[in-house]
């Protein structure tokens, strides 16, 4: 990962923080999306830490590898793929 941006965090009614992401590859792949983080990780880390944890929850994803696809949906401008 090149780089990674928090776009923004907002709590949540059930007590987490949602928090938004935008991310870098060298191969120009770009990500974005959020992370739901409890109160207590939010409680034992800084503001700067925020870029680390998202990052490392996006490669401990990532590294479960591709889900078998089930179905693919697709509309006019997006497609689901929805995962067994």
């Amino acid at each position: 990962m090149n780089a990674i941006q928090i776009t923004g965090n907002t709590p949540q009614a059930d007590g987490t923080w949602k928090v938004g992401y935008s991310a870098t590859y060298d191969d120009n792949l770009h990500i974005e999306g959020f992370e739901y983080v409890s109160q207590d990780d939010m409680n034992n880390m800084m503001m700067r830490d925020l870029p680390d944890y998202v990052s490392n929850k996006i490669v401990s994803e990532l590294s479960k590898g591709s889900p078998s696809i089930d179905s693919v949906g697709t509309t006019d401008d997006s497609v689901t793929i929805k995962a067994e």
